[in-house]
């Protein structure tokens, strides 16, 4: 499920430093947060539709990495230089965002220099806000990866359908992310309230995060209210 991605110890970060690429080689092995491809070639279909699959995958559960110019084993090939030069960020992230309207954070380093050999890795950081859903069929010449409207989520070191129990722990997350959003800016509006001749600031009880979006926004319309008196 989406929540056993916390457990997995990547923390995926937008700066790719000589210590995270190190960590990445060092887990031979691919996780909720780690994917190995052993090359990418952007003109190839089934290329960018895999790539795509992993990427929104990673999006909706807890970012990840794609590193290029491995085996799904760990073993590591490297890539010629050729095959690095087509590995380009911008057409990236085209090419993913004609699968999903939500614009997907990532960054691609390259050329990435490793015990003699060299690679490409994408960073994917994941998106808490909202749900990134698929809006184009994921086809390859020989079979479809994914459809339209398929919400891709990361089971382990497979990207698949989201199952109920993903959806009711991303729409809590999404709720959560919100609110968080609303008492950063409910907060600045507080501060001005105590600037005010006999203004106070009310306490918000922790569990204010256990309400409903509604009664969560109807708390905080109550809360301005009585500060204003």
């Amino acid at each position: 499920m989406v929540q056993t991605a916390q457990y997995d110890p990547i923390v995926v970060e937008p700066q790719l430093t000589t210590d995270k690429i190190r960590e990445l080689f060092a887990r031979g092995s691919e996780s909720a947060k780690l994917d190995y491809k052993s090359e990418y070639d952007p003109s190839d279909t089934t290329h960018k539709v895999k790539l795509a699959k992993h990427v929104l995958a990673m999006a909706n559960t807890a970012g990840g990495y794609v590193v290029v110019g491995v085996h799904d084993d760990g073993q590591r090939r490297g890539l010629y230089k050729a095959a690095v030069d087509r590995i380009d960020e911008a057409v990236v992230r085209s090419q993913i965002a004609g699968y999903t309207s939500v614009p997907i954070p990532l960054f691609v380093a390259k050329p990435i220099e490793h015990e003699g050999l060299t690679f490409a890795i994408v960073t994917v950081l994941p998106v808490t806000h909202t749900i990134v859903v698929a809006v184009a069929d994921g086809n390859s010449p020989d079979k479809t990866l994914f459809r339209k409207g398929d919400v891709l989520v990361r089971h382990g070191s497979a990207s698949e359908r989201w199952t109920h129990n993903d959806a009711e722990f991303m729409l809590q997350r999404i709720v959560n992310t919100r609110k968080e959003e609303w008492l950063r800016e409910f907060g600045h509006d507080l501060a001005r309230l105590v600037r005010l001749p006999g203004a106070s600031v009310p306490e918000i009880d922790e569990s204010a995060y256990e309400l409903s979006m509604e009664d969560f926004q109807k708390l905080g319309i109550q809360l301005m209210r009585r500060s204003n008196g």
